[in-house]
């Protein structure tokens, strides 16, 4: 009888889990990209906030931390998401609430921005993206 209502319990536990994470549209197979993104202020920007890439749902935000001067956000993204050196990442509203988001912004053209190379911000980009490794790099 023990035996019964614990392994109902499990399988309860399982269900109620797994329930979760897909409400939360989290991604359990690995297809997600982290990247890490500075901004000079990001206003109301909380952990789990949409990143829309050219208005679709891909991605959401994991951390936001002071880097420096600059606000680091890591945000998780698709992988098949070809972010290029004309990509123009910012932080914008989406409710009258004060809610807000990550906005990318995919060009035509532009050169494929790999994870282990660092852009410096320009006039046509609007973020630096930065790996664990890169951060040693940008250090004060």
């Amino acid at each position: 009888m023990e035996l019964i209502v614990g392994g109902t319990i499990l399988i309860a536990a399982i269900i109620l889990i797994a329930g979760v994470l897909w409400l939360k549209g989290a991604m359990v197979t690995g297809k997600m990209v982290e990247y890490t993104v500075l901004f000079p202020n990001i206003g109301t920007l909380n952990l789990g906030d949409p990143v829309m890439v050219n208005g679709v749902k891909k991605g959401n935000v994991s951390n936001v931390y002071l880097f420096g001067p600059k606000v680091a956000v890591d945000i998780k993204l698709d992988k098949n998401v070809p972010l290029t050196d004309s990509s123009k990442i910012t932080v914008q509203n989406i409710g009258l609430m004060g809610e807000r988001m990550v906005g990318v912004q995919l060009p035509e053209k532009g050169r494929y921005v790999s994870r282990t190379e660092k852009e410096k911000t320009g006039p046509r980009i609007s973020m630096a993206i930065l790996t664990p490794a890169s951060r040693k790099q940008w250090a004060w």
